[in-house]
């Protein structure tokens, strides 16, 4: 019975995906969360688009993660330093797009740690 049960399962475990859900399995995407957490990128943003419409610019009033997308959940360039000078592109919900000031390196921060709230011009048009 043992061996039969192995067979059953292996051969399972040959077909795609699709093969598997047509038989009653589970996607992945059922247990999904029908919402995005707080701080966390919706699927496929962290390469979001952007554009410069904000002739603004502040400065970070603490230390902040240089991310190359809106969210938590999209790495990080590393950590720009309080009182860091960022020329702003454009905000989308609570995340900045911007520019170090003197330097070319540009990313995504998060809005609260702008001592003026980041950017107020959206991103997408």
């Amino acid at each position: 019975m043992k061996s039969v049960i192995m067979k059953r399962v292996g051969a399972m475990a040959a077909l795609p995906v699709t093969a598997v859900l047509a038989f009653g399995g589970a996607s992945v995407a059922d247990a999904a969360p029908s919402f995005t957490p707080a701080g966390v990128s919706p699927m496929g943003t962290c390469g979001a688009e952007h554009h410069n419409y904000d002739s603004g610019s502040g400065s970070l009033k603490e230390n902040a993660q240089r991310r190359p997308g809106p969210g938590t959940n999209c790495g990080t360039f590393g950590t720009v330093k309080s009182g860091t000078h960022v020329q702003y592109h454009c905000e989308w919900g609570n995340w900045t797009h911007g520019r170090v000031d003197g330097t070319n390196q540009n990313g995504w921060f998060y809005s609260p740690k702008f001592d003026d709230g980041g950017s107020n011009e959206k991103c997408a048009r």
